[in-house]
């Protein structure tokens, strides 16, 4: 599996990574052989059985993702773009669907806080991708499968005495179990629901990363 010990140290090290392994501007978009990860990199037989089990499933998320947005609106990571991943969250490790991407969205700093930030991702990007994975009923049936995390990736513009401009990034993981992803595709729960019961972590490039409650307005 492409596992860390602790998920905070899977998130770091995808935000320090994310900056050689995001297709960049200008570039030929992705093809799916370079997003989902192939079985061959995964440690044990039984998560490569995982990943060739599903492989379809994981194509068709490709697809979706591919017709819902454009490539220079929406990018995915290198290799891990699509992937199987173990994480701990709390006292549970399990084993997710792991989407990482990064968007062509960039905010002004000072205008907005990261919690806003992440709610418009959240509705713009987290939501819209959340839907497409969901709609593999066969991969959310696997019992070894405990649910789907989606990492976001944007821009953050920042000035230094109102002269120099630069962008930094920042990065919202979420984390959603396959109890609140049935529920939400069948309409049980509001946006503001499927947040307060899922795990949502906040990177960025000057601090540690964190968790926190994202209330949408």
């Amino acid at each position: 599996m492409l596992r860390k010990r602790r998920f905070f140290q899977v998130s770091a090290m995808a935000l320090l990574s994310v900056c050689a392994s995001c297709q960049t501007t200008g570039h030929k978009p992705l093809l799916s052989e370079a997003v989902i990860a192939a079985a061959a990199i995964y440690e044990s037989p039984e998560d490569r059985q995982l990943v060739l089990k599903h492989q379809d499933s994981l194509n068709a998320i490709f697809q979706g993702i591919r017709k819902r947005f454009r490539p220079s609106k929406l990018e995915f990571f290198l290799i891990s773009g699509i992937c199987f991943r173990k994480l701990q969250i709390k006292n549970r490790n399990d084993t997710y669907l792991s989407i990482n991407t990064r968007s062509s969205t960039t905010f002004k700093d000072g205008k907005t806080s990261f919690e806003k930030r992440a709610a418009s991702v959240f509705a713009e990007y987290s939501k819209p991708l959340l839907a497409i994975a969901a709609s593999e009923k066969a991969l959310l049936e696997d019992e070894d499968v405990a649910g789907i995390m989606i990492g976001t990736r944007w821009g953050v513009q920042k000035n230094i005495k109102d002269k120099y401009r630069y962008v930094t990034h920042e990065e919202m993981i979420l984390v959603v179990r396959k109890q609140e992803i049935h529920e939400f595709v069948n309409n049980a729960l509001t946006d503001q629901q499927l947040l307060d019961r899922s795990t949502v972590i906040a990177l960025s490039e000057s601090e540690s990363p964190r968790e926190i409650t994202l209330t949408l307005e």
